[in-house]
């Protein structure tokens, strides 16, 4: 999951340098939070297919 942020991250970062002096750290952190969210739960979602595979389930429930 992490490899999906980095990127955002660090661009968000950079960009952000001019604007640190116009907005407190606070909001930045949100900001990046907020655009980050997508990427979390997606590589959330193909963490959970990979830990628990339809086949794994099915057998386990004795279905």
């Amino acid at each position: 999951m992490f490899l999906g942020m980095e990127p955002i991250i660090v661009i968000l970062l950079i960009l952000s340098s001019a604007a640190v002096i116009a907005l407190p750290i606070t909001y930045i952190i949100l900001a990046i939070l907020v655009i980050t969210l997508p990427s979390i739960y997606v590589g959330y979602k193909y963490a959970l297919k990979m830990a628990y595979p339809k086949e794994f389930i099915r057998r386990s429930s004795g279905g």
